[in-house]
């Protein structure tokens, strides 16, 4: 689990590379991480789409990997 709580993540291009048991359990360290209303990061070409937590999160902006979570 995580040892502290951060109020924003940047994880640029990191998960992409993970297959998608890689991308959850990366998901889910970064979710345990984040404070609520905390912001996460992602890179262009990656998303919370295999992230078990995807409805804890929304989208800020169009077209943009930037996320906020809600819950």
């Amino acid at each position: 689990g995580s040892f502290n709580e951060f109020q924003f993540i940047s994880c640029r291009n990191v998960t992409m590379y993970f297959d998608e048991l890689g991308q959850e359990q990366a998901h889910r360290l970064l979710h345990q991480s984040l404070t609520p209303l905390g912001h996460l990061g992602l890179g262009i070409g990656e998303s919370l789409r295999h992230s078990p937590y995807r409805a804890d999160y929304r989208q800020l902006g169009r077209g943009e990997p930037l996320f906020q979570r809600i819950r």
